[in-house]
């Protein structure tokens, strides 16, 4: 894409900001240098009254659109997932706690442990007499697996 400063390129980017899109992301999306959209921002609030001026203002404006509008649970989820793909330890606990509820507040120690409680009965059942190990070969050379 080109990095010329066309009302094609800023309105794409707006829509992107608009939509939810944090500023670097949005321009990556459209394939604009980060470095060149923040250049145009930086123009934008050095002089008033140009067209760089006008695009800084409508990224203000778009920003403001996007915090304000409701997001939906798939976005929300899509943020954390983002997050956690990034390495983020707390996006990480909080997807532990979205997808496993029964492991936060009050009962979490004990849900914990009754699961970890029902694992070992699955194992112990294996173990009749026969090392879990045994068990597997088995099962491998059955086909099984």
């Amino acid at each position: 894409m080109s990095a010329h400063f066309t009302t094609e390129t800023r309105g794409q980017l707006l829509a992107s900001v608009r939509a939810g899109m944090g500023f670097k992301e949005a321009c990556e999306s459209i394939g604009l240098s980060v470095n060149t959209g923040k250049g145009w921002l930086s123009r934008g609030r050095q002089h008033p009254g140009t067209e760089y001026s006008a695009f800084a203002d409508a990224v203000d404006q778009a920003r403001e659109a996007a915090a304000a509008a409701e997001m939906t649970t798939a976005e929300f989820q899509s943020h954390v997932n983002t997050a956690v793909r990034r390495g983020s330890e707390q996006a990480m606990k909080l997807w532990v706690q979205l997808n496993n509820p029964e492991f936060h507040g009050p009962d979490a120690l004990d849900a914990l442990r009754a699961r970890r409680q029902q694992r070992r009965s699955s194992f112990d059942e294996l173990d009749n007499g026969d090392s879990i190990f045994d068990e597997l070969l088995r099962r491998k050379r059955n086909g099984h697996e």
